[in-house]
C-alpha cells in the first residue's frame, strides 16, 4: 500500500490555490491592469515661464573721415559757405548699429545752437538753414542734389522733430511714397534699406546743407545732428 502524504481533495485544493496565486501575480505585474486611476485628470500639470528680454539698442557715429571739402582736414565738419549756396559732405560719416537687438532703426533730428533756425520745408528763407540726409552703403561719391531733394516734398530734410530713416511699419516695401533718409528702390547708386537693422550693420551718412539766401548774422552757426537707435518692430 502506497503512502500518500495528503488526500486527493487536498491536492485539488492545492492546485486551485496555486492557480489563484499565479493569476494574482500576473495581475500585479501587468502594467495595463495594475491599478485603475479614479481621477486621471490630475496625473499631470503644467507651468508657464515668461521671459522678458532685456534688449540694448545703440548707434555709433564715426566722423573721423567726414568733411565738407577735400581741402578740409578729415574729421572737421567746419566749413565756409556763401549765402544761398549748398555744401555737401564729400566724405561721409560711418554709422554702426550697436547693442544686442537685431531689429533696430535709426531716428534723425537736428537742432540749431545759434541764431539760425532749421527750415521745415524747401522754401528758402532768411536765417533758415536746410539740412538734408541720406544713407548709403559703399557709395563712392555723394548723392546728387536731386536725390537729396527727391519728391520735392522735403522728405529728406532733417528737422527738430525726430523721424525714422526708412519707411513706417507696415509699408516697408522700398517704394518712393514714404521713404525717409533712404532711396532703397535702386533709384540711387548704393542706396540702402534702413528698416530692421541687425547689430553690426554699417551705413554711410551723407549730408547736404543749404544756407539761407539772406542772413542777419555774421557769426558761426552750429547745428547738432542726433541719431537715436529705436525698436524696429514698432517703427
Amino acid at each position: 500500500m502506497d503512502f500518500k502524504p495528503y488526500s486527493a481533495r487536498a491536492e485539488k485544493h492545492a492546485r486551485t490555490f496555486f492557480r489563484a496565486l499565479t493569476l494574482l501575480l500576473l495581475l500585479a505585474f501587468s502594467p495595463a491592469s495594475s491599478y485603475a486611476d479614479p481621477v486621471p485628470a490630475n496625473d499631470s500639470d503644467t507651468l508657464t515661464i515668461a521671459l522678458a528680454p532685456v534688449v540694448d539698442m545703440g548707434v555709433d557715429v564715426d566722423t573721423a573721415t567726414a568733411r565738407f571739402s577735400v581741402s578740409d582736414a578729415p574729421g572737421s565738419l567746419a566749413t565756409s559757405i556763401q549765402m544761398g549756396a549748398t555744401a555737401y559732405l564729400v566724405s561721409p560719416a560711418t554709422v554702426t548699429v550697436l547693442g544686442n537687438f537685431n531689429n533696430q532703426e535709426i531716428q534723425l533730428s537736428a537742432a540749431s545752437l545759434d541764431s539760425w533756425s532749421l527750415d521745415t520745408d524747401e522754401s528758402a528763407e532768411t536765417d533758415q538753414v536746410q539740412l538734408y540726409a541720406l544713407f548709403a552703403v559703399d557709395k563712392a561719391s555723394r548723392p546728387v542734389e536731386a536725390e537729396f531733394g527727391q519728391g520735392g516734398d522735403g522728405r529728406h530734410l532733417v528737422k527738430t522733430s525726430a523721424a525714422p530713416a526708412g519707411e513706417p511699419s507696415g509699408s516697408e516695401n522700398n517704394d518712393l511714397s514714404d521713404n525717409r533718409f533712404e532711396i532703397a528702390d535702386g533709384g540711387m547708386t548704393s542706396g540702402t534699406n534702413m528698416d530692421n537693422l541687425a547689430v553690426g550693420s554699417k551705413k554711410q551718412l551723407w549730408l547736404r546743407v543749404d544756407a539761407p539766401p539772406l542772413t542777419n548774422s555774421d557769426e558761426i552757426q552750429r547745428i547738432v545732428v542726433t541719431l537715436t537707435a529705436v525698436n524696429g518692430r514698432t517703427n
